[in-house]
């Protein structure tokens, strides 16, 4: 199992580096939305995500003391970020 480990990372490099970026780029867009929101802006819809990331991005509203909600059906579910 560890030598077919190695083999994949040797294939596909970038695999985990992708999801981090993703990741990042996911978290940032919650940021932007909260700063428009909290600039006066009523209410930002961010990109679909998974369960995981949608759930940090609550947590970021949350903290930022603002609103979340999730929105649509999976895979195209995602966060709405407004003032309440």
């Amino acid at each position: 199992p560890a030598q077919i480990r190695q083999l994949l990372d040797a294939i596909y490099p970038r695999a985990g580096a992708e999801k981090a970026d993703r990741f990042k780029l996911a978290l940032g867009e919650a940021e932007e939305a909260v700063t428009k929101v909290k600039s006066g802006q009523e209410a930002v819809e961010l990109s679909p995500q998974s369960a995981y990331i949608r759930r940090l991005q609550h947590l970021l509203a949350e903290r930022n003391k603002l609103s979340s909600n999730s929105l649509g059906k999976d895979p195209d579910r995602r966060v709405r970020i407004y003032k309440g």
